[in-house]
């Protein structure tokens, strides 16, 4: 199962939205309205992207490049029904690609909740692990600490 890459367009964001808001996905990602991902489209510094297999979607990534050529991943997600398939490294392959040889990032980072190991997990595998923004975020009635991981252009191109 091969996983792809394309920018979003506007028939995709009632699905992104739809994703943002399923419980599966909620504790894990923040959501946007169908109107601030359509904000996203036409900004320049955003990446709205929609993973897909076999031309159906399966997941997405939000993405900003920032000041110094310091992208941060802001989300990425596959749909449950591409999850446990190995699907996830590839995914996060493709965003490393996206930013460091499309958009010419120094440096991307991201941070995740704690609670998230199956991310953290594949974060390791990639990532440098540079800490943790202790109860940085409140989900609900509790405090969540996440953490941040992050890797250089000289990192990724040792890795590819």
């Amino acid at each position: 199962m091969e996983l792809s890459i394309r920018p979003a367009g506007e028939g995709d964001l009632e699905w992104i939205v739809a994703k943002e808001a399923d419980p599966h996905f909620s504790p894990f990602i923040w959501s946007n309205s169908v109107e601030e991902h359509r904000k996203q489209l036409t900004d320049p510094q955003v990446d709205l992207m929609i993973y897909q297999v076999a031309g159906a979607p399966a997941g997405f990534l939000l993405g900003l490049m920032g000041n110094y050529r310091v992208y941060e991943l802001r989300r990425l997600a596959l749909a449950r029904d591409y999850q446990g398939r190995g699907l996830g490294e590839a995914a996060l392959i493709l965003a490393l690609k996206r930013a460091f040889e499309e958009r010419d990032a120094h440096r991307l980072w991201l941070d995740v909740y704690e609670y998230n190991q199956r991310a953290i997990a594949l974060y390791r595998k990639y990532l440098i692990h540079e800490g943790i923004l202790r109860h940085s975020d409140k989900r609900g009635d509790k405090y969540a600490n996440q953490w941040i991981f992050s890797i250089l252009e000289d990192e990724y191109r040792r890795l590819f």
